[in-house]
């Protein structure tokens, strides 16, 4: 029906009137807010127009609708506007609009300048009590009275802007998720081909947020992945040469060799450098680390695994999603061990298969050599933007306590069995990283009859190096759990975290350097530790003497030397600076480590007692002014648990023997002796054992 009203108003035909005006601004409306563009090929959605034409519509009727419009008066532009508005909120975007629909609706009005026309607001609403007869005689006198015309202040409410077909919510703009997001294999998969509404959060200059309207997810939408390859540690110095290796290492040219010369010695792409670590491998090795520096940008591109028992080479490309590195296995020169399904060719062969590649599979340059890092190998054509998708901890499968982060399938070839990845789908938590570089992921099952869940942890060890490769260990643990079971325990700590918050028994601990019952917080109680490629944070006064100012230095740990100090390289518009070498550990902080600001001023965890009470004495007549607007909601905030705290509340449960209302009635006593708050969630399990009520059954688990 739409495209009937292509040509109204031109020449000689139709004039727009204002029931043709109703069915645009409420379809164009309806289709912004609704539908995801660019997405010819899929079944379900398809519009029965093409949709060019549709577009064609509005660039051909946008200067006459935004002229008839701005002449409407009172009660004809609230008829058109809200008519839009009920159509873009409703599921099946009908335009039909009852004579009675003005009895509850808004008042609508303009803003004003010259850069605002065609952009329309409510302004009022008309009372709810009124009748019919009410509305029908008030109807004459609006149809003479010219709209409000109001200041742009950007706290609308609810804003059309006709030049756009547009609809904005409080300054978020409210339309279809972009399809180049939809269209990402992620999304598809948890979210199928429905057209999904999103609001924008936040843009800056790598990353866009969307909030899903009525589905507790975000996205994080990354244009492009990093220019650049990790860091390369310092005991990555030398270079392989097959005519100067170690005794101990004649084993790795036969096994490499002819996997080297058939596919990373050029001539296109250029032949590859790779790095050894420093000094000998040891005798009893089983394995060997090699890694290839990529040819355009450098640093670690390719991490290549030699196995000598196996006599087997796999090799694993690094890729950018969401702006962090992962590394993916592709290719393996012998299939039967490799960790991913990777079939070898059937394809008809010239010459006869050397001995060394019979079971080989896999491509050594998945996606080419660009100056850039891709996202995901596995896909055809763009493959450099990636989406990270955040599920909200009150998902209803979210059993972490805390937001999660989807990790793509394609980011985890060869950590685990390629089977897991078919049968679950897995989302990382919230738990800190630390010196240790600990991951924790949750397999959940994909087919909604599956009865376990994975619990996968990530991390290095600390006790010292692998027997097998002579390497810092890092390791791959995977537990199966029954789902029941977790949904369960998850429930009950769930349960007792309420009853804590609610009780205020625990509290968030201090930040370093805050002052706490008049007596200053030791700054440097316990020495920080940052491992290598640690995104972090200097002040520019410490790095330069003489220089006042407090910039912030964005950074990244190259090395940690033996007497505590780190070596730092520079980013950004400090680049010229280089390496800095020996910068105490007090100097340094982690780039995503929490910090306030106000009134443009940040407060730094290495600043003075002299220099934090001016900081705090600067901001606290603002603090003073603003006192009464956060109230009830930041003191909520304040007894909201950690998600570190959420999950030590199972020493409580132990306490209590994990029944959960001997639990919840010793958490009430200790509350009544206004012990608390706490910051040590073991300190509360002591108090909840030495209150528990006398005849309490330990050995029971009860959820009501």
């Amino acid at each position: 029906k739409i495209l009937c009203f292509r040509n109204s108003g031109c020449g000689g035909g139709q004039p727009l009137d204002q029931s043709s005006v109703t069915t645009l601004v409420g379809s164009f409306i309806y289709l912004t807010t609704r539908h995801t563009w660019n997405k010819g090929k899929r079944e379900y959605g398809r519009l029965l127009a093409p949709e060019n034409e549709l577009y064609e519509i509005l660039a051909v009727q946008r200067r006459r609708l935004v002229q008839f419009t701005s002449d409407l008066k009172q009660s004809a532009l609230d008829s058109v506007m809200q008519s839009a508005l009920e159509t873009a909120t409703s599921l099946t975007g009908s335009i039909q609009i009852s004579a009675d629909l003005l009895d509850v609706a808004n008042q609508w009005g303009k803003l004003q300048g010259s850069r605002s026309a065609g952009r329309f607001v409510i302004v009022g609403s008309r009372s709810q009590g009124l009748t019919e007869t009410s509305v029908v005689d008030s109807l004459p006198n609006e149809s003479f009275v010219n709209p409000e015309e109001i200041e742009d202040t950007g706290l609308q409410g609810v804003e059309m802007d006709l030049q756009l077909g547009q609809m904005t919510l409080r300054t978020k703009h409210l339309a279809a998720l972009e399809s180049e997001i939809a269209s990402k294999p992620q999304v598809r998969e948890l979210f199928g081909e429905h057209t999904m509404q999103a609001s924008l959060l936040d843009r800056t200059e790598h990353r866009r947020r969307y909030k899903l309207i009525g589905l507790r997810h975000e996205i994080e939408y990354w244009q492009d992945g990093h220019d650049s390859c990790p860091a390369l540690g310092e005991k990555w110095e030398r270079d392989y040469d097959p005519a100067e290796l170690h005794e101990t290492e004649r084993w790795i040219p036969p096994l490499f060799e002819p996997i080297r010369k058939a596919f990373f010695n050029g001539p296109m792409p250029p032949a590859m450098q790779f790095m050894m670590t420093s000094g000998p491998l040891p005798e009893s090795v089983e394995v060997a680390v090699l890694l290839g520096i990529h040819q355009n940008i450098g640093g670690p591109f390719k991490l290549v695994y030699l196995f000598r028992h196996y006599r087997c080479v796999q090799v694993y490309e690094c890729v950018s999603h969401a702006r962090q590195y992962w590394y993916t296995l592709h290719f393996s020169s012998d299939s039967r061990f490799s960790l991913r399904h990777l079939q070898p060719s059937t394809n008809d062969k010239v010459h006869p298969t050397p001995n060394w590649w019979r079971r080989g599979a896999g491509n050594p340059y998945p996606k080419g050599i660009a100056g850039k890092l891709v996202s995901n190998i596995s896909i055809e054509g763009e493959c450099y933007s990636s989406c990270a998708i955040i599920r909200d901890a009150a998902h209803e499968s979210n059993l972490s306590g805390g937001r999660e982060y989807l990790v793509p399938e394609c980011l985890l070839y060869g950590l685990f069995p390629e089977a897991l990845l078919d049968s679950f789908r897995f989302w990382q938590d919230e738990t800190p990283s630390g010196p240790l570089r600990h991951r924790r992921l949750r397999g959940y099952p994909k087919d909604k009859s599956g009865e376990h869940l994975l619990i996968v942890d990530i991390q290095r060890e600390s006790s010292g190096p692998c027997i097998a490769t002579g390497q810092p260990q890092r390791v791959v643990r995977v537990k199966r759990q029954s789902l029941a079971g977790s949904e369960l325990n998850f429930r009950i700590i769930q349960r007792i975290a309420a009853k804590v918050e609610s009780l205020k028994l625990i509290t968030k601990p201090p930040k370093q350097g805050h002052k706490i019952g008049g007596t200053s917080v030791a700054r440097h109680e316990k020495a920080k530790k940052f491992a290598v490629d640690d995104e972090v944070e200097v002040l520019s006064s410490d790095l330069m003497a003489g220089l006042d100012d407090k910039t912030i230095v964005p950074s990244k740990v190259l090395s940690e030397n033996p007497d505590g100090t780190y070596d730092l390289e520079h980013s950004g518009e400090w680049a010229w600076l280089g390496t800095v070498k020996n910068v105490p550990a007090v100097q340094i902080q982690l780039r995503d480590t929490n910090y306030e600001q106000g009134m443009g001023v940040w407060i730094w965890e290495g600043l003075s007692d002299s220099e934090d009470d001016a900081w705090r004495s600067e901001d606290s007549g603002d603090e003073d002014e603003r006192g009464s607007q956060k109230s009830d909601e930041a003191e909520k905030l304040k007894q909201t648990l950690t998600f570190e705290q959420f999950w030590e509340l199972d020493a409580v449960l132990d306490a209590a023997g994990w029944s959960v209302e001997a639990c919840e009635e010793a958490l009430i006593r200790v509350a009544s002796k206004e012990a608390g708050p706490f910051y040590d969630v073991k300190t509360l399990a002591k108090e909840v054992r030495e209150n528990l009520p006398a005849a309490s059954s330990a050995d029971t688990i009860s959820l009501n």
